[in-house]
C-alpha cells in the first residue's frame, strides 16, 4: 500500500515592535504642504564624521523612531526623490534620553536639467521581477534571532524539520550569491549558527535570473550579509538567551576595520541549543482477515553545540578594482537521543510491546575558502567578477541501537537486539565562475557568465550486530555500506533586461551540462549519467502607477537527487520503521508560470502554475507479515500545482508592525510507482 502526506501551508505572523523609554528618538516628517510624508528615508548620523549609525523609514503617518541609541551627538538626515535633503539640529544623547523631535519639513527640489538624483528607499518588504526582498537590517527581526528563526517568519517560507520550502516547493539556499551544497540537517545547523543581526536582506527568489544555478524546484533563498559601512574600527558583542523546554544561549562577537585601502572583518558565533520533539503514530495493518493496530510514541531530544568563525579582507587596489578573500570555519557537535515505544494489539510478531532506544553522536568541521575579484568597467555600473571557492565538509557519526521485546505485562519474551554504527562522510566542493554585467544605458542591461563546479563525496557506513551470548559485535554485511558520489556541472548563461516607459522586460537562458557518477562499492550498484539542459527565464513588469504593479514570469528549474536520496543504506527510526535511498532516481524538471499584483507595496496577490516532470514522490511500503514500514523516494511521471498567495504588511500602530501570508494550493499527480498505477489530488 502507498501513503502520500500533504503539507498544509498557512502562515500568519505578527511582528511587534515595542519601544523602550530609554535611548529613543522619535518624530514626524512632513512635506511642504504640512502633510505626513510616508516612507521617507532617514539616516542617523554621527555629528563628528557624518557616518551613518542607523537607518529607518517613516510609516504611513510620517512617524519615525530610532531606538537603543548609544550616548553621543547626532544629526538626523531625511531624503526623498524630488525633495531637498533636510537635516535636524544637533542631538545630544545620554543614557536616559527620550527625545521628541520637532517635525522636519521636506521641500520640493527646484528642477535642474543638469543633475539627476536618485534615492533608494528600503521598505521592510519589496517586490521586484516577481521576487520578494525582505530587508532585515534595521528590522525587529534582526534582534536576538538566528537566520533560521528569521526564515520561519518569511512570507511563503515553511520550515518543517530539516526541510525548507518556498510556496510549497523545495528551494536551494544561497549565502552571498553562493549556492550551498549541503542540505537537510546540515543546512539547518548552518542557519542556526548565523546571527540575523549580520544580515542585510533575504531574497525569496521564485523567478531566478539566468545567472543563478537552475537547481531548486521552488526557486532560491539568497541570504545577503552586511558589508562594513563605518570607517575606522567598529565592533559588536551580543548575548541572547531563551527559555522553552530547555534553555538556549547564543553569543556573537564581531570586530571590524575599514580604511581607504583595506577593509577587515571578523565574526565569531557560539551556540548552545537543546530541543525536544514528541511524536505519536497510529498504524493499522491488515494481513488476510487479521487487523493489527500499532501505536507508537517517540520522544527525541537534540543537544547542539557549535561555533563559527568568519573572517575576510577586502583590498581596494584602485577605484575600479577590489580583491577579496573569505574564510569560514564551523566546528560543532550534536547529540540525539530517541526513546520510542510501540504497542501491538496482538501477538502476531511474538511480542506485544517494542521499546527502541537510540543515541547518535555527530561531529563536524565545515570549512569554506573563497577569493573574489571585482573590476568596474565604466561609470554606469558595468562590472566583471571572478570568483573561486573551495569547501570541505567532513562529518563523523556514531550511533547505538537497542530493541527490547516485551509481552503484554512488559516482560522480556525475545532476547535483546543491539546494534551500533559508524559513519564517515567527506564532501568536497570546488567551484569557479566569471560574471559580466554590462549596462549600455540606464534602461538596457546585459548579463553573461560561465561557471564550473565539481563535487566529490564519500560515505563509509559500518553497521554491526551484537551477539547476545558473547556480547561481541560483528559487521552486518546487509547494512554495511560504502558509497561514493561525484557530480560535475559546467554552465553558461546570457540575459538581457530593458525598460520601456512603464514596462520592464527580462529574458535569458542558462545551459547546464551535468555528469554524475554514484557508486555503491559494497554491492556494486552503479549510477552513471550525463545530460545537458537549457533553462529559459522571462518576465514582464508593468508599473501601472505608484500604487499598482503587475508582473508575469516564467522559468524552468531542475531538482537533482542529492547523495542522501541516492544512497540505498537504511536509516532506522525503530526496528519496524526505516528510510532507504533510491540509486535510480531521475532529476525532476519544473516549468513555472506566475502572475503577481502588488498594491502600494503592502498587498501582494500571486497566482502560479507549476508542471513537474519526474516528480519526487515520498511513499512507503508496508510488509503486512513483519509489520515493517519502509520509506522510499521515487519518480512519478507528472505533477501539477496551482497556487494562490496573499501577502500583507503594514503598521497597525506606531509600535506594532504586522505582516500576514496566506497560501492556498491545489495539487494533482499521476504515474507508476513499484509497477502500480498511482494518482492523487489534494487541496491545501
Amino acid at each position: 500500500m502507498f501513503k502520500h502526506s500533504s503539507l498544509f501551508i498557512f502562515l500568519l505572523s505578527g511582528i511587534a515592535r515595542i519601544g523602550m523609554a530609554q535611548n529613543r528618538i522619535e518624530g514626524y516628517i512632513l512635506d511642504d504642504k504640512s502633510k505626513p510624508f510616508s516612507f521617507c528615508a532617514l539616516a542617523l548620523l554621527n555629528s563628528k564624521d557624518s557616518t551613518q549609525v542607523k537607518g529607518n523609514i517613516t510609516n504611513e503617518n510620517g512617524f519615525y523612531t530610532f531606538e537603543s541609541v548609544t550616548s553621543a551627538t547626532y544629526i538626523i538626515k531625511a531624503s526623498a526623490v524630488g525633495f531637498d535633503d533636510v537635516f535636524s539640529s544637533l542631538l545630544v544623547i545620554d543614557s536616559l534620553s527620550k527625545i521628541k523631535m520637532n517635525a522636519l519639513v521636506l521641500k520640493t527640489r527646484a528642477t535642474n536639467l543638469n543633475e539627476v538624483s536618485v534615492s533608494v528607499i528600503k521598505k521592510p518588504v519589496e517586490f521586484k521581477n516577481g521576487n520578494i526582498i525582505v530587508n532585515i537590517d534595521g528590522s525587529p527581526l534582526a534582534i536576538g534571532n538566528s537566520v533560521y528563526d528569521v526564515l520561519t517568519r518569511m512570507p511563503g517560507v515553511m520550515v518543517d524539520g530539516d526541510n525548507i520550502t518556498l510556496q510549497g516547493k523545495a528551494v536551494s539556499i544561497l549565502i552571498d550569491n553562493r549556492i550551498q551544497q549541503i542540505a537537510g540537517a546540515q543546512m539547518i545547523s548552518v542557519l542556526k549558527s548565523m546571527n540575523a543581526s549580520n544580515i542585510e536582506k533575504i531574497e525569496l527568489v521564485t523567478n531566478p535570473s539566468a545567472k543563478y544555478d537552475a537547481a531548486g524546484s521552488g526557486g532560491l533563498i539568497n541570504i545577503l550579509t552586511k558589508k562594513i559601512k563605518i570607517t575606522g574600527f567598529s565592533g559588536n558583542l551580543m548575548v541572547n538567551s531563551s527559555q522553552g523546554f530547555y534553555n538556549n544561549t547564543f553569543a556573537q562577537l564581531s570586530l571590524n576595520y575599514k580604511g581607504k585601502k583595506i577593509s577587515v572583518f571578523t565574526n565569531y558565533n557560539a551556540s548552545y541549543s537543546d530541543t525536544r520533539a514528541e511524536n505519536h503514530w497510529h498504524r493499522e495493518v491488515r494481513n488476510d482477515s487479521t487487523l493489527t493496530l500499532l501505536d507508537q510514541k517517540y520522544v527525541e531530544t537534540s543537544h547542539n553545540r557549535y561555533v563559527s568563525f568568519l573572517g575576510g579582507i577586502d583590498l581596494f587596489i584602485n577605484k575600479k578594482s577590489t580583491l577579496s578573500a573569505r574564510i569560514d570555519f564551523r566546528p560543532g557537535k550534536d547529540k540525539i537521543i530517541r526513546h520510542a515505544t510501540t504497542g501491538i494489539s496482538d501477538n502476531s510478531l511474538g511480542y506485544n510491546n517494542l521499546a527502541f532506544e537510540f543515541e547518535k553522536l555527530n561531529d563536524w568541521f565545515w570549512q569554506d575558502y573563497s577569493l573574489n575579484y571585482d573590476l568596474l568597467l565604466d561609470t554606469i555600473g558595468s562590472k566583471l567578477t571572478v570568483n573561486a571557492s573551495y569547501n570541505t565538509y567532513p562529518e563523523r557519526w556514531s550511533a547505538s541501537y537497542q530493541n527490547h521485546y516485551y509481552d503484554a505485562n512488559y516482560k522480556d519474551v525475545v532476547p535483546l537486539k543491539a546494534f551500533k554504527s559508524e559513519n564517515k562522510v567527506d564532501l568536497n566542493v570546488v567551484a569557479g565562475r566569471v560574471d559580466l554585467e554590462k549596462n549600455f544605458s540606464n534602461k538596457l542591461r546585459l548579463e553573461a557568465g560561465v561557471k564550473a563546479t565539481s563535487q566529490n563525496l564519500f560515505s563509509d557506513f559500518v553497521f554491526e550486530n551484537k551477539d547476545p551470548s558473547t556480547g561481541l559485535f560483528s559487521p552486518d554485511t546487509g547494512l554495511t555500506n560504502a558509497f561514493s558520489y561525484k557530480e560535475q556541472i559546467q554552465a553558461g548563461y546570457i540575459e538581457m533586461s530593458k525598460s520601456v516607459k512603464k514596462f520592464n522586460y527580462r529574458v535569458g537562458v542558462r545551459g547546464e551540462n551535468t555528469i554524475i557518477l554514484a557508486q555503491n562499492k559494497t554491492n556494486s550498484v552503479r549510477y552513471d549519467r550525463t545530460y545537458f539542459n537549457l533553462f529559459p527565464v522571462a518576465s514582464v513588469d508593468y508599473n501601472y502607477s505608484d500604487n499598482h504593479n503587475f508582473s508575469l514570469s516564467y522559468n524552468k528549474r531542475i531538482m537533482r537527487p542529492n547523495y542522501l536520496n541516492f544512497n540505498p543504506y537504511k536509516s532506522f527510526r525503530s526496528i519496524l520503521t526505516y528510510m532507504q535511498g533510491n540509486p535510480f532516481l531521475n532529476p525532476m524538471y519544473v516549468d513555472r508560470f506566475e502572475f503577481r499584483h502588488t498594491y502600494k507595496g503592502k498587498f501582494s496577490n500571486s497566482l502560479s502554475y507549476s508542471y513537474h516532470k519526474n516528480y519526487f514522490l515520498s511513499y512507503n511500503i508496508e510488509n503486512t507479515k513483519t509489520k515493517e514500514l519502509i520509506f522510499y523516494n521515487g519518480n512519478l511521471a507528472q505533477a501539477e500545482i496551482f497556487s494562490y498567495n496573499l501577502f500583507y504588511q503594514g503598521d497597525l500602530f506606531k509600535w506594532w508592525s504586522f505582516s500576514a501570508n496566506i497560501g492556498v494550493h491545489y495539487f494533482r499527480c499521476k504515474g507508476t510507482i513499484e509497477g502500480v498505477n498511482y494518482s492523487s489530488v489534494m487541496s491545501t
